[in-house]
């Protein structure tokens, strides 16, 4: 929020972890931020995949998240389209249950959802309900490595017929020559904290 408060022309995403995180929480949250920004403000959606993200906090949700963490996330979406369109949300799903649920006052912008999931569910899921997808590649200097990821989210959008944005992320090293540059990378590949990574 301080980037929104202190800024005019940029964009802020926050990045809300849906089971950790009731949707209505999340909507209330998103709405003073986009409020804060005058609707210069969007939600990275995530499911959370990784066992120690959440058994560090004792949270974890069990194996059977993982299995059903999209159909979660659909009821999420569905959920919070509802409140920042109309205010209101009595959606009954299979792991949500509103009960004529209320956000007041609504967003001043076009609320937008990105998400990174790659697997054939993530895309899925954002040909349904995000505006934007992260799209990842592999590889140093490898710019096609984006291409299969590409390919696969616009066929899941030609199932929806919706228009998702993509967003590549990658790492730009810049240096004076590319041999400056490569030594750079190598530099920072070779002091990963391997203990943290793991």
């Amino acid at each position: 929020c301080g980037l929104l408060a202190a800024t005019q022309r940029i964009t802020v995403f926050g990045t809300v972890h849906a089971p950790l995180f009731h949707p209505l929480i999340a909507a209330k949250e998103m709405v003073t931020a986009d409020h804060i920004g005058n609707g210069r403000f969007g939600l990275n959606l995530i499911t959370g995949w990784q066992r120690p993200e959440y058994s560090q906090m004792g949270l974890w949700p069990g194996d059977e998240h993982f299995r059903n963490r999209y159909k979660m996330l659909d009821e999420y979406a569905q959920i919070l389209r509802e409140l920042w369109e109309t205010g209101r949300s009595d959606f009954k799903g299979d792991y949500y249950q509103m009960d004529d649920c209320l956000v007041r006052p609504t967003p001043t912008g076009d609320m937008k959802i990105i998400c990174a999931g790659s697997s054939d569910e993530g895309l899925a899921f954002s040909a349904q309900y995000a505006d934007y997808a992260f799209c990842f590649g592999k590889g140093v200097n490898t710019p096609k490595a984006f291409a299969p990821n590409n390919e696969r989210l616009l066929a899941a959008t030609a199932k929806t017929g919706r228009d998702v944005k993509i967003y590549a992320l990658f790492m730009v090293i810049a240096d004076e020559t590319d041999e400056a540059a490569m030594e750079k990378w190598i530099h920072y590949r070779e002091g990963t904290d391997e203990a943290a990574v793991a």
